[in-house]
Protein backbone atom coordinates (compact mmCIF):
# COMPACT_ATOMS: atom_id res chain seq x y z
CA UNK A 1 0.00 0.00 0.00
CA UNK A 2 0.87 3.63 -0.56
CA UNK A 3 1.26 5.93 2.50
CA UNK A 4 2.69 9.28 1.78
CA UNK A 5 3.10 10.09 5.39
CA UNK A 6 6.08 7.55 5.07
CA UNK A 7 6.80 7.89 1.18
CA UNK A 8 11.02 7.91 1.11
CA UNK A 9 10.92 11.73 -0.06
CA UNK A 10 14.85 12.21 1.13
CA UNK A 11 15.63 9.70 -1.04
CA UNK A 12 13.47 10.60 -3.94
CA UNK A 13 14.35 14.40 -3.86
CA UNK A 14 18.15 13.48 -3.57
CA UNK A 15 17.80 11.41 -6.49
CA UNK A 16 15.86 13.80 -8.46
CA UNK A 17 18.50 16.55 -7.87
CA UNK A 18 21.80 14.25 -8.37
CA UNK A 19 20.19 12.87 -11.40
CA UNK A 20 19.64 15.98 -13.12
CA UNK A 21 22.53 17.60 -12.15
CA UNK A 22 24.74 14.84 -13.70
CA UNK A 23 22.32 15.47 -16.58
CA UNK A 24 24.06 19.01 -17.05
CA UNK A 25 27.43 17.36 -16.96
CA UNK A 26 26.38 14.93 -19.15
CA UNK A 27 25.82 16.41 -22.01
CA UNK A 28 28.33 19.58 -21.28
CA UNK A 29 31.74 19.37 -22.81
CA UNK A 30 33.47 17.50 -20.42
CA UNK A 31 31.49 14.41 -21.45
CA UNK A 32 29.31 13.98 -24.26
CA UNK A 33 28.61 17.02 -25.76
CA UNK A 34 30.23 17.04 -28.72
CA UNK A 35 28.80 13.80 -29.54
CA UNK A 36 25.48 14.45 -28.76
CA UNK A 37 25.39 17.70 -31.11
CA UNK A 38 26.84 15.28 -33.90
CA UNK A 39 24.29 13.00 -33.96
CA UNK A 40 21.25 15.74 -33.30
CA UNK A 41 22.74 17.44 -36.46
CA UNK A 42 24.02 20.32 -34.16
CA UNK A 43 27.05 22.79 -34.40
CA UNK A 44 28.85 24.29 -31.34
CA UNK A 45 26.78 27.78 -30.31
CA UNK A 46 23.31 26.60 -31.61
CA UNK A 47 20.99 25.81 -28.54
CA UNK A 48 17.79 24.72 -30.06
CA UNK A 49 15.07 25.36 -27.70
CA UNK A 50 17.94 24.60 -24.97
CA UNK A 51 15.70 26.17 -21.85
CA UNK A 52 12.85 23.83 -23.61
CA UNK A 53 14.46 20.73 -23.30
CA UNK A 54 16.25 21.25 -20.00
CA UNK A 55 12.44 22.44 -18.62
CA UNK A 56 10.96 19.22 -19.77
CA UNK A 57 14.17 17.32 -18.31
CA UNK A 58 13.83 18.70 -14.80
CA UNK A 59 10.13 17.88 -14.91
CA UNK A 60 10.31 14.39 -15.98
CA UNK A 61 12.89 13.64 -13.79
CA UNK A 62 11.08 15.02 -11.10
CA UNK A 63 8.52 13.03 -11.65
CA UNK A 64 10.48 9.58 -12.65
CA UNK A 65 11.85 9.97 -8.92
CA UNK A 66 8.50 10.40 -7.18
CA UNK A 67 7.77 7.22 -9.40
CA UNK A 68 10.53 5.04 -8.21
CA UNK A 69 9.72 6.12 -4.64
CA UNK A 70 5.96 5.20 -5.02
CA UNK A 71 7.49 1.50 -6.66
CA UNK A 72 9.99 1.21 -3.74
CA UNK A 73 7.71 1.85 -1.53
CA UNK A 74 4.94 -0.26 -2.93
CA UNK A 75 6.71 -3.37 -3.39
CA UNK A 76 8.38 -3.10 -0.32
CA UNK A 77 11.94 -3.08 -1.64
CA UNK A 78 15.01 -2.63 0.87
CA UNK A 79 17.36 -4.66 -0.48
CA UNK A 80 20.45 -3.02 -2.90
CA UNK A 81 20.31 -5.50 -4.60
CA UNK A 82 16.36 -5.30 -5.45
CA UNK A 83 17.05 -1.60 -5.74
CA UNK A 84 19.82 -1.80 -8.63
CA UNK A 85 17.31 -4.55 -10.16
CA UNK A 86 14.18 -2.42 -10.19
CA UNK A 87 16.70 0.73 -11.64
CA UNK A 88 17.86 -1.59 -14.16
CA UNK A 89 13.92 -3.00 -14.96
CA UNK A 90 12.50 0.15 -15.32
CA UNK A 91 15.44 1.14 -17.61
CA UNK A 92 14.95 -1.48 -20.07
CA UNK A 93 11.22 -1.86 -19.55
CA UNK A 94 9.90 1.35 -19.41
CA UNK A 95 12.38 4.13 -20.68
CA UNK A 96 14.33 2.12 -23.36
CA UNK A 97 11.49 1.22 -25.29
CA UNK A 98 10.46 4.73 -25.93
CA UNK A 99 14.12 5.94 -26.77
CA UNK A 100 14.67 3.14 -29.31
CA UNK A 101 11.48 3.17 -31.03
CA UNK A 102 11.97 7.30 -31.33
CA UNK A 103 15.31 6.67 -32.76
CA UNK A 104 14.88 4.25 -34.94
CA UNK A 105 11.23 5.06 -36.34
CA UNK A 106 12.58 8.67 -36.43
CA UNK A 107 15.18 8.36 -38.74
CA UNK A 108 17.91 9.69 -35.98
CA UNK A 109 21.55 8.86 -35.47
CA UNK A 110 21.61 5.20 -33.66
CA UNK A 111 24.02 6.75 -31.57
CA UNK A 112 21.18 9.00 -29.44
CA UNK A 113 20.47 5.25 -28.22
CA UNK A 114 23.83 4.67 -26.55
CA UNK A 115 24.51 8.55 -25.25
CA UNK A 116 20.55 9.44 -23.99
CA UNK A 117 19.91 5.57 -22.82
CA UNK A 118 23.39 5.87 -20.87
CA UNK A 119 21.88 9.19 -19.21
CA UNK A 120 19.01 7.76 -18.29
CA UNK A 121 20.20 4.14 -16.84
CA UNK A 122 22.80 6.75 -14.54
CA UNK A 123 19.53 8.09 -13.29
CA UNK A 124 18.10 5.26 -12.20
CA UNK A 125 21.10 3.55 -10.97
CA UNK A 126 21.35 6.90 -9.00
CA UNK A 127 17.63 6.66 -7.29
CA UNK A 128 19.01 3.30 -6.40
CA UNK A 129 22.06 4.34 -4.54
CA UNK A 130 20.26 7.43 -2.57
CA UNK A 131 17.45 5.06 -1.53
CA UNK A 132 20.10 2.66 -0.07
CA UNK A 133 21.75 5.55 1.31
CA UNK A 134 18.38 7.07 2.29
CA UNK A 135 15.60 5.34 2.24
Amino acid sequence: MIELSTYPWLASGVGFVVAYVIGALWYSPLLFARQWMAAVGLKPGETAMAAQAMAASLVMWLIAAFVYGLLVQWIGIVSPGALLLLSGLVWLGGAMLPQVMSVMFGGRNPSLIVIDGGYILVGFLVFAVAHMLLG
